[in-house]
């Protein structure tokens, strides 16, 4: 089996509400859909990340230079394609984009392989489980309050949500406790709520959040710390209240994982492989992790996490959006995983087990 083709096309849908986290807002969600085509006919279909900028790029590293380093070869050789697309990336200037790039067809590399083996990305990657714990995003939005979002939780634990992914730092200290506070005591102690603060806070600030926080049962504390001494920073707030640390969401390799570990910044690694090179890299940073005793997430992208956690007995829990901060996911996939008892369960289909719309395709593709 060789590969023949790689077609490439760009959705943005925009969203009806604007989400807000402690430092950006959002307005749209935009990911890249790859197609690998192969001459025995079987085809993968997949999408990966959210590049609201630079999507123009991202496409034209997908279906040419990337493309062109893939065809020909066999896609069960998925790490020898990687390497070749790897080495291409001293000529282009945009590193970050170009790991983009990489992830998004060697996630398609992957889909092919489960596919022609009849099994699960998760089982080649370990099969450790089936199903992981599920928790569903809270932002920051304009004339929903604390009661409004707790209702919401509530309302969403009975369709079998496990947690909350609370963002926080930005608004006042006291008042995002409040926030936890709040859910704390409606939803119960089983309830998992971690928090994320995209970098808001000086060190300081993070250590007024994490100690009381750790005392309302936080299971991790994301991205506390401002960007310029941030490794530093988390290590402080870390080994200073006992909170779980968690962050790794923006690193474009398994380099910067291990920085993170080298620095003992982080008890928790939310590596996304759609930023990070695709599965491939991404299971480069879990082994490393797994033999430090650093525990795994995935930064959003469930469609992706719901087969790289439960694969590993280190994966934690697998992060959806509401139905309007993700239209991508509510709307391209035409089939969803179920959740049961605050998991998600994983699919059964062999490869990623996506299914995408092509009307929703056709009807927001911009590129």
């Amino acid at each position: 089996m060789r590969i023949t083709n790689v077609e490439a096309d760009i959705v943005r849908i925009p969203l009806s509400t604007r989400f807000s986290g402690s430092v950006y807002q959002i307005e749209s969600r935009c990911t890249v859909v790859v197609r690998v085509h192969t001459d025995e006919g079987l085809v993968s279909e997949i999408y990966s990340g959210d590049e609201r900028t630079g999507y123009e790029l991202l496409k034209d590293l997908v279906v040419g230079p990337m493309a062109e380093a893939v065809k020909g070869e066999d896609p069960m050789a998925i790490e020898r394609c990687w390497q070749k697309m790897f080495a291409l990336t001293p000529h282009i200037g945009n590193k970050a984009i170009a790991m983009r790039a990489i992830a998004a067809i060697d996630i398609a590399l992957w889909d092919i392989a489960g596919k022609a083996l009849g099994v699960p990305v998760r089982t080649m990657l370990g099969g450790y489980a089936e199903r992981s714990p599920v928790v569903r995003f809270a932002y920051y939005v304009q004339g929903r309050d604390t009661a409004f979002m707790v209702e919401d939780l509530v309302h969403q634990r009975e369709r079998g949500i496990g947690g909350v992914k609370l963002k926080v730092g930005g608004v006042a200290v006291a008042d995002d406790l409040l926030r936890v506070r709040a859910i704390r005591d409606t939803l119960g102690d089983d309830f998992i709520i971690v928090c994320d603060a995209n970098q808001a806070w000086t060190l300081d600030e993070a250590l007024e959040f994490a100690g009381p926080a750790k005392e309302m049962g936080l299971a991790w504390l994301e991205e506390p710390c401002r960007w310029q001494d941030a490794d530093n920073d988390m290590r402080q707030v870390r080994l200073r209240t006992g909170i779980p640390v968690a962050a790794g969401q923006g690193e474009s390799s398994s380099w910067g994982g291990q920085r993170l570990m080298d620095t003992e910044a982080v008890d928790i690694l939310n590596i996304d492989a759609a930023i990070c090179g695709g599965i491939s890299e991404w299971r480069r940073v879990a082994g490393a992790a797994q033999m430090r005793g650093i525990r795994m997430a995935h930064h959003e992208e469930p469609q992706l996490a719901v087969q790289l956690l439960p694969a590993h007995a280190h994966g934690l829990f697998v992060e959806v959006f509401e139905e309007e901060r993700d239209p991508v996911y509510y709307q391209l996939n035409s089939v969803l995983p179920e959740w049961d008892n605050g998991q998600i369960i994983a699919p059964a289909e062999p490869g990623m087990g996506l299914h995408l719309d092509a009307a929703v395709l056709e009807e927001y593709k911009v590129y």
